[in-house]
């Protein structure tokens, strides 16, 4: 198997070439290529670690397989201080050349005749791992409920009105 290391991944990929070829694609994907995951945090910068390869499973079926992980920064909604959280996901994304296939398959899969863009894909990967509520384990409130004055009913002067 030859591995086709870079530091950045390439955004466009021949993954039908990359499985006749059985190469492997490992390099880094900047966070500027992934605007939904980038606009989930509070930060504008960093990069995420990818390992790709295109292979053939023993019923025969063309998968891409592979990992990725990034580390993200996202507000903790518990205490409203900056948390870093470590996004990792395993790859496993049956290829297929022929959208009509996709109604015979029951797992995930991608439709690609020729040319596959790899950011978006990645990018779609992580954010179904994104926590729904972003906090830390051990962190404080915040916020402190503080008891308010009870305010008078603006409306209280109607009664007298109407007797």
């Amino acid at each position: 198997m030859l591995a086709l290391m870079s530091d950045m991944l390439p955004l466009i990929i021949d993954p039908w070439a990359l499985y006749r070829h059985g190469s492997t694609i490992v390099g880094k994907l900047p966070l500027a290529e992934m605007p939904y995951l980038l606009a989930s945090q509070n930060r504008d910068s960093g990069e995420a670690a990818v390992s790709l390869s295109v292979v053939q499973r023993d019923d025969g079926e063309v998968v891409i397989t592979g990992q990725a992980s990034i580390d993200v920064v996202l507000d903790c909604q518990r205490c409203l201080e900056p948390m870093t959280l470590t996004l990792a996901v395993d790859l496993h994304l049956v290829l297929l050349k022929h959208e009509k296939r996709l109604e015979t398959i029951e797992e995930d899969a991608v439709v690609c005749q020729d040319m596959l863009e790899l950011a978006p894909l990645i990018e779609q990967e992580f954010i179904l791992v994104l926590p729904i509520v972003a906090k830390h384990e051990n962190c404080e409130l915040a916020y402190q409920n503080i008891k308010l004055n009870k305010r008078e009913n603006p409306f209280a002067n109607l009664k007298d009105l109407l007797n």
